[in-house]
């Protein structure tokens, strides 16, 4: 999923640079994404994937686990 790494390393420089993450619509524009449900699909399926985790509330939640995104072949 193309999209999912992009958006990982997107929510990574991020929160490196501003010390906060960025919300769906900071994600949907910077990734070039049409809708902010498709990024939270890939969001959702960041966190399936143990990538990234989500805090109790607010709008800038998200975390970087320490596991690192590899492709699968």
């Amino acid at each position: 999923m193309k999209q999912a790494k992009e958006v990982y390393y997107f929510i990574k420089s991020f929160v490196k640079h501003y010390g906060e993450s960025p919300t769906y619509a900071e994600i949907s524009h910077y990734c070039d994404i049409k809708s902010k449900s498709h990024v939270s699909k890939i969001i959702d399926h960041l966190i399936e994937k143990k990538l990234i985790t989500k805090g109790e509330s607010g709008r800038r939640n998200l975390k970087i686990s320490g596991k690192r995104y590899r492709l699968l072949a």
